[in-house]
């Protein structure tokens, strides 16, 4: 049973094939990550990361694109 398998990890497919979207919120430079939020609100979807989260979203045809503030990721798309 899978179940059984805790290591193991699932695959989602993103982007027009399943109409989802993932952002991936890193290191949270100058609070940024509450400023986002605010503006496209929280996802009832997400899982816990090294260095902080991914929501998943629905998807709009967004681009992938990567944030980063002084050499550090804060948003992936």
């Amino acid at each position: 049973m899978w179940l059984d398998w805790p290591e193991r990890n699932i695959g989602l497919a993103l982007g027009p094939a399943s109409g989802v979207i993932a952002l991936d919120f890193d290191y949270n430079r100058d609070c940024k990550h509450a400023k986002i939020l605010k503006i496209i609100g929280d996802s009832p979807v997400k899982k816990r990361g090294a260095k902080g989260h991914t929501g998943f979203y629905r998807f709009s045809n967004q681009r992938s694109v990567k944030y980063s503030i002084g050499g550090d990721s804060v948003l992936e798309v």
